[in-house]
């Protein structure tokens, strides 16, 4: 109550997220460069660590060894585009769209990946420590040897035996319900790289 009997309410107000807005399309352009050029000697680094490029469209863009750490990815279409060993080290990428992608060794240590979508996408070896995937969607995804080390995958949509098992899991996995009491092989066991039942 406030000095005139009034009840007030006590409740924090909620900060809203900040919309996001389209990309302008002279970054657009600049990003469709780097990904059709080979910009880089072999073993070198892009260095996009930071970017801020919610909702850009980097659809079927070579952008292997591409160093995107910390940065705003939110809604970014990756459809179809090469990210081999390319990090993605503690970036939001929730909603983003990995479809189809070649994600083979890439580093998503410490990524939001809430509703991002890695349907039929290559993530074998990929490295998803500490990652919170959310309701994200693995449906058809090659997750083979993909380590999932503390990965927080309580949501995740389209995720089956067969896959689980040909992945890197340990006892701070969280997995989806459905997964709770499974006989899952342990982690780099041979069962699990052959898919026995």
């Amino acid at each position: 109550m406030d000095s005139a009997g009034k009840v007030t309410s006590t409740k924090p107000k909620r900060e809203r997220t900040p919309a996001i807005l389209e990309l302008p399309e002279d970054i657009q352009a600049a990003l469709r460069v780097l990904g059709t050029h080979r910009y880089a000697q072999p073993g070198r680094r892009l260095n996009l660590r930071g970017a801020y490029i919610p909702r850009a469209n980097l659809e079927g863009l070579d952008l292997r060894l591409t160093d995107f750490a910390r940065g705003d990815l939110r809604h970014v279409v990756f459809r179809r585009a090469i990210l081999e060993d390319t990090s993605f080290f503690k970036c939001d990428l929730e909603f983003a769209a990995f479809d189809e992608s070649d994600l083979r060794i890439a580093g998503f240590v410490e990524a939001k990946l809430h509703r991002a979508s890695f349907r039929s996408a290559s993530m074998e070896g990929s490295v998803l420590w500490k990652a919170q995937l959310g309701s994200a969607d693995l449906e058809f995804a090659r997750i083979g040897g993909a380590h999932l080390d503390e990965a927080n995958m309580s949501k995740v949509r389209g995720l089956t035996h067969t896959q689980l098992a040909s992945a890197l899991t340990t006892y701070k996995t969280i997995l989806p319900p459905q997964f709770n009491g499974s006989q899952i092989p342990p982690p780099g066991s041979s069962e699990g790289a052959r898919n026995e039942p």
